[in-house]
């Protein structure tokens, strides 16, 4: 979902059911020795829709333009490293409903052009 339907997704719920709450939040990778590095992010904006609390998350990442696989001959240690594009990312989008009974955000699955 490029940048251009999203706001319009946002636009359209925004003036259907209203937003709640609209945040963005750092995308981190796991990287050697425990260190997390900044690899994307997530726009989340939750509403009341009309099945109720409804979460939406787009995820932007760059995309993996190369991957090298570092081995070592006397460690059975292998090290990954990746090659990220600077201009070309990846969306994804994730769509949950408020379980009130179970207190937690269930994932809804649907089929790409349902939203």
């Amino acid at each position: 979902m490029n940048d251009e339907r999203w706001y319009n997704l946002t636009e359209s719920i925004r003036e259907k059911f209203g937003i709640l709450e609209e945040k963005t939040e750092p995308i981190e990778m796991e990287v050697g020795g425990g260190q997390k590095v900044k690899r994307g992010k997530k726009e989340i904006i939750i509403f009341n829709g009309a099945s109720g609390k409804m979460k939406l998350e787009r995820e932007i990442k760059p995309i993996v333009l190369e991957k090298k696989l570092h081995y070592h001959r006397r460690k059975d240690d292998a090290r990954a490293e990746y090659i990220f594009s600077p201009d070309e990312f990846s969306y994804n989008l994730n769509a949950y409903r408020w379980d009130e009974t179970l207190a937690h955000w269930e994932k809804i699955l649907w089929k790409e052009g349902q939203i």
